[in-house]
């Protein structure tokens, strides 16, 4: 396996010797790391942008010194992207996270429970109006925050947060414009997250 992104997803008690998945997207592989802090999220980067991950995405609620030690772990082989809050409600302290990407409503699928009762859903949605859908349907189901992939457009993570209004927390991965180069370029090699980067 050599996969080329990655999802650094934050939750305590995590093992990241033992807490990762592979997503098989359209034209790639992700990998999936569940992290305890944001010591282990730095050490795993560097480990894994050492090989074949170009582009990393950080969800759960990291602040801004965690993206730093992470930046600085990777030390430029890869983009790095964090959630940030696109409604009104704090992204902290979640149990059921849902993270929603951008590809075909049978594109693949990841449920990931850690002791403790948290849990983590990444599903694929082609477009907002699904999106949305699926956004609501996993609040139904549970979660209590809602993450977009930085490979969709932010006009999806918009239109998920007017939709799910105070309900639970909704968060998008953007990129610092130290990251843009990277990320770019990764977006232009594969088309999947080519929309994000596009005027």
């Amino acid at each position: 396996m050599n996969p080329l992104a990655m999802f650094l997803v934050l939750a305590p008690g995590a093992d990241p010797r033992s807490d990762r998945r592979v997503l098989a997207e359209p034209d790639h592989e992700t990998l999936i790391v569940w992290v305890p802090d944001a010591a282990a999220a730095a050490e795993v980067a560097a480990t894994e942008a050492a090989g074949s991950v170009r582009l990393i995405e950080m969800y759960g609620g990291y602040d801004v010194a965690a993206i730093t030690e992470v930046t600085r772990a990777v030390d430029g082989r890869a983009a790095v992207g964090r959630a940030v809050g696109v409604s009104s409600r704090p992204a902290v302290g979640a149990r059921h996270t849902a993270t929603i990407y951008e590809a075909p409503v049978d594109a693949a699928s990841v449920t990931h429970e850690l002791p403790g009762g948290l849990r983590t859903d990444i599903r694929p949605a082609p477009d907002a109006e699904t999106a949305v859908a699926l956004a609501r349907r996993l609040v139904a189901e549970g979660a209590d925050l809602v993450e977009i992939c930085g490979g969709t457009p932010i006009g999806t993570a918009a239109a998920v947060a007017a939709a799910l209004g105070d309900q639970v927390a909704v968060t998008a991965v953007t990129w610092p414009f130290d990251a843009l180069a990277p990320a770019s370029a990764f977006a232009a090699e594969h088309s999947v997250h080519a929309d994000q980067f596009r005027s």
